[in-house]
């Protein structure tokens, strides 16, 4: 999953990445901010449901789908949103506790 955020980071996200963890007593959160243009609306809401289509000059939008998925598996969350001044910060939330699969 890091991989694919860490691809599509490098590919379109200006060539550079601040990254910073965080803990809380429920979740561990993760956060990796790219510098590149930034994304649309409706882009952005794609994204966050993991239904994000095929594009021009890009790829098929499958990994962000892994990626969900991945993260739904784990009792996590994927959450992207804009950056202050453009690019995009994805937020990726792991649950303290393990879910019950891999108890």
């Amino acid at each position: 999953m890091f991989r694919i955020l860490f691809d599509n980071i490098r590919r379109y996200g200006g060539g550079r990445m601040d990254m910073g963890v965080t803990d809380d007593a429920d979740y561990t959160e993760v956060r990796l901010r790219d510098y590149g243009l930034g994304v649309s609306a409706a882009t952005l809401a794609a994204m966050n449901e993991g239904t994000l289509p095929r594009q021009t000059g890009h790829g098929s939008g499958i990994g962000l789908r892994i990626c969900h998925r991945i993260m739904a598996l784990h009792g996590g969350h994927l959450h992207f949103r804009k950056g202050g001044a453009g690019g995009l910060i994805a937020i990726l939330r792991f649950p303290v506790s393990a879910p019950e699969q891999f108890l």
